[in-house]
Order: structure tokens, then C-alpha cells, then sequence
């Protein structure tokens, strides 16, 4: 800068107007090149030691698992009743179970809500009871000598709810006009739309509710729907705390005992996704949604925890590859998520993120460019071994807790594993190599079979896509999504 205009940028400080100036200035210059924050070398991870769980079976038929940790003076129960019809509920039992999820908990025949409330607050109970698309969630953490009480109070919610109440025909209406005037955000459009791109046409599993739908919504059907799945979904509880194990089996049984297990949840079925790129048009929005995906493991494969390393390694966690380029390096996004779905049948690994609605192309090219080069390997030992220690840390953080070991357990159960399967798996995770890594993304990574789903403003897509050559196999509309079903 000149000495003219030093001394001109300095008056006019002082008369508070060289803001301006002194930007353009400034910004005609190149900021200087960052150094990049170096991450330190984690060291050799050790899988944690696992406690010894007890199985039985309640006189219903449902199965208990008992977990005793006596240094932690707190009882956690933990029980699921998984949707007998299979893996996920659609149509209108989708609707009405969502209902339900608010009614549960509303009233009893013995008391309405707010009693019940204060009933379970008396004793310091922290619970939850939830209706989602694989069933019902029973979930109880509260200090030794109040579990008898609290769990005799969430049976009674589930097991004598009463829907003729006041405050349910309330919560009924409210649940319902509210969801006739909500609108379609990015992330509903585009669930919806991989939804499509993945399921048959004529495969249940793509049946989507949407918002006329639940003008339709009735207290007598969500209380028929709990009486089906409490009659015939297939029960999973277990006790975590300081109870022994004839203790836990004993207040389980007094409180549960009549859940079923009689009848399990149907296999996940099996299709063949679609691959390609659509692209979800939402005018007007700023932001853009996307999302890739790819065929997983089932959740019996061997490769499961390595192909858990990989997505950590790629996008799961914070100093994952994509989430440190798209993230710390280029400033596209605040966050990259990762995931792998496995099922009994076939599972899916998927990469999501948020970007602004110009920077679509290049976010994609981005993740195309990480999976391709993951695909052909190059998994680094360090990049493996921070991987191995997030997975050894996740599961040392789940045996602190009991509020936290309790729905583990039943969630593992689920997936037809136990507590010595999972410390199995951890332990050939730990002992893995770069290579076992690199073999489970040659699996997993496929070009050609990849499926993209982008929402956004398609005015401002769809250009960027064309000139970074990139073709759209379909485009559909916000409106066409929400008319099928």
C-alpha cells in the first residue's frame, strides 16, 4: 500500500469509514496458504474385556438377557417387540403406528398421562416408550430399589393403555391436522426418492405415507395395531444393573412375562436396486441434498466390521477422507454422514451431504474421485488403525453405561448376534490389515453400480451437472413424489 493511501486507509479510521476501503484492498490479495491440523498417530487399540451375559426365556415366550453390574447401583430394562408382518411396516399400519407413537403413554385405565408421569418422576425414572417402523421400544433406566415400581408403571402404559380418552382423541386430532398442512422438506424429498430408486414399484416396501394421509388417522386403529404386534410380535428384553440374575429374570417375568416370541420378523427381502442419478427438483431451495449408495453385506458376512472401518475411514466420523476435503478443505459442507445398513438378505453402504445449491457438481466429483480411489485401494495404516480405535472406543463407551448396554444387547440380538459374537468381530477388526481393508471396497465400491440422488432447485442443478457431464437418468418433481406410492 502506498504512503498516500496508508495515511488516507489511517484518516479515514478514524472517522470509522476504512472498512470498506481497506477490504477491497485486502482482498485483491492471496491469502496465504494454511497449514493443514495434523492428527497424532493413534496408538495400537485393545479390545476391551466384554462381561459375561445370562439368557433365558420368559413364560410368554420372549428372551431375557441379564447383565449384572453390581458397582453401578442402576437398573436399565431395555425390550423391543419387533413388527411380525417383517423388517419394516408400511402403509397403513406405517400410519397408524406413527399415531400411535404419540398416543403411548397418554392415559391408562388406571390413570391419564400426567399422573403417570409423576408416578414414574417420583421414583427417578428416566424412560421412553416409541412405535417406529420395526416395532415397539420399552426403554427404563432408574436407581436400585425403584425398577419394581417404574417397570409395573410402562407395563401398565403399553400393556392397559386406554384410548377413549379425552386427551387421546386430542392428541389425535392435533397429530393429524398438523400433518395434513406439513410441507415436504430436502431431506423427506429426497429419503423419498432413494426409496424409488432402490425398491420395485411393486415391492411393499416402497409403499411412502404422505401428508393427506393422515386426515385418515384413528385413535381405534392404533389401539388395534399395539394389540396385534403385543399379541404376535416377537419380544427381546434385557436387564443391565445391580440385580443378580434371579432378581432381574423375576421383575422381567412380573412385568412382561406374557410378551411373545413365538413369531419372529419376516426376512428382509431381496431385490436387485436401481443405479444411476436422479435428481429430485424443490424450487427455491439454497441448499442441495445428496446422497450415493451402494450394494452392502448382510449381516451375517464375516467382512462386516471391516466394511464398518472402510465407511469410518470414507465418511463416518470426523477425520474421516471426505469430511476433511468437503468439510476443512473446500468449506462445502458442515458435515459428511456414512453409513452401512446390513440386513439378513442384503444391506446397503451409503454416503450423504449437504452442500450449497452451486456446488453440487463439485461435491460430487469429489466423492466420486474418494470412492473411486478407495475402490482401488490405498486404505492407509494409520487410516486403519483410527478406525480400529474408534471401533474399541465405541464399544468400551457402551459398557459404561447401563442406560447404554441394555438396548445394545437387545439391538444385537436382533441382528442374530450376542455380546461374544461382537467382541469375536472386534477382535478381527483389531487384527486386520490395509489389505483386508482394500479387498472389502473392491466388494463394496463398484462404479458401475452405484445409485445418486440429488434434491435441490433444478434450475440451478441441472446446468452443472450437463457441463460436468454428468447425465441424469430421471428428473422428478416434488409434486410426483408425493402422489406415489
Amino acid at each position: 500500500m502506498s504512503p498516500a493511501r496508508t495515511f488516507a486507509v489511517l484518516t479515514l479510521g478514524l472517522m470509522g469509514l476504512a472498512g470498506p476501503w481497506a477490504r477491497a484492498e485486502e482482498a485483491v490479495v492471496p491469502a496465504p496458504e494454511r497449514p493443514r491440523f495434523v492428527l497424532p498417530a493413534p496408538s495400537a487399540p485393545r479390545a476391551p474385556r466384554l462381561p459375561e451375559v445370562k439368557s433365558s426365556t420368559l413364560s410368554g415366550g420372549a428372551k431375557a438377557l441379564i447383565l449384572t453390574r453390581p458397582e453401578i447401583p442402576l437398573v436399565a430394562v431395555s425390550a423391543r417387540v419387533v413388527w411380525p408382518e417383517g423388517a419394516t411396516a408400511t402403509g397403513e399400519a406405517q400410519r397408524d403406528g406413527w399415531l400411535l407413537n404419540a398416543l403411548v403413554g397418554t392415559g391408562t385405565k388406571v390413570r391419564d398421562g400426567g399422573d403417570l408421569e409423576a408416578a414414574l418422576d417420583s421414583v427417578g425414572a428416566f424412560w421412553g416408550l416409541t412405535f417406529g417402523a420395526e416395532g415397539l421400544a420399552i426403554e427404563l433406566e432408574v436407581p436400585l430399589g425403584g425398577e419394581d415400581a417404574a417397570l409395573a408403571l410402562l407395563a401398565e402404559a403399553v400393556l392397559q393403555a386406554d384410548f377413549r380418552r379425552r386427551e387421546v382423541r386430542r392428541v389425535s386430532r392435533d397429530w393429524r391436522d398438523g400433518y395434513a398442512v406439513l410441507p415436504y422438506d430436502i431431506r423427506e424429498l429426497h429419503d423419498r426418492a432413494v426409496n424409488h430408486l432402490l425398491v420395485p414399484a411393486d415391492h411393499p416396501h416402497r409403499a411412502w405415507d404422505v401428508a393427506g394421509d393422515q386426515r385418515g388417522l384413528r385413535a381405534g386403529r392404533a389401539e388395534a395395531l399395539l394389540a396385534d404386534v403385543l399379541r404376535r410380535g416377537q419380544a427381546t428384553v434385557s436387564v443391565v444393573g445391580a440385580l443378580g440374575e434371579a432378581a432381574a429374570l423375576a421383575l422381567v417375568e412380573r412385568h412382561l412375562g406374557g410378551l411373545s416370541g413365538r413369531e419372529g420378523a419376516a426376512p428382509t427381502p431381496v431385490y436387485e436396486p436401481g443405479v444411476g442419478t436422479w435428481l429430485v427438483d424443490r424450487p427455491g431451495f439454497a441448499s442441495a441434498m445428496i446422497s450415493v449408495s451402494s450394494p452392502g453385506l448382510s449381516r451375517y458376512d464375516p467382512d462386516v466390521p471391516l466394511a464398518q472401518a472402510l465407511i469410518d475411514t470414507l465418511a463416518a466420523t470426523f477425520t474421516s477422507r471426505l469430511m476433511t476435503e468437503l468439510r476443512e478443505v473446500r468449506g462445502l459442507t458442515y458435515g459428511v454422514n456414512g453409513w452401512i445398513w446390513s440386513g439378513d438378505a442384503q444391506g446397503r453402504l451409503v454416503v450423504a451431504v449437504d452442500v450449497p445449491e452451486g456446488k453440487v457438481a463439485e461435491a460430487m466429483g469429489v466423492i466420486e474421485a474418494f470412492l473411486n480411489v478407495a475402490f482401488a485401494g490405498g486404505v492407509t495404516a494409520e487410516e486403519l488403525r483410527r478406525a480400529q480405535a474408534g471401533a474399541a472406543q465405541r464399544t468400551a463407551q457402551r459398557l459404561l453405561l447401563t442406560g447404554s448396554m441394555a438396548p445394545w444387547l437387545v439391538e444385537l440380538e436382533r441382528r442374530g448376534l450376542s455380546l461374544a459374537q461382537h467382541e469375536e468381530d472386534l477382535r478381527r477388526l483389531l487384527a486386520a490389515t490395509p489389505a483386508d481393508i482394500d479387498r472389502v471396497a473392491a466388494r463394496l465400491l463398484t462404479p458401475e453400480r452405484r445409485a445418486w440422488v440429488v434434491a435441490g432447485d433444478r434450475e440451478v442443478i441441472e446446468p452443472q451437472l450437463e457441463q460436468a457431464g454428468r447425465p441424469i437418468d430421471r428428473i422428478v418433481g416434488a409434486e410426483v413424489l408425493a402422489e406415489e406410492r
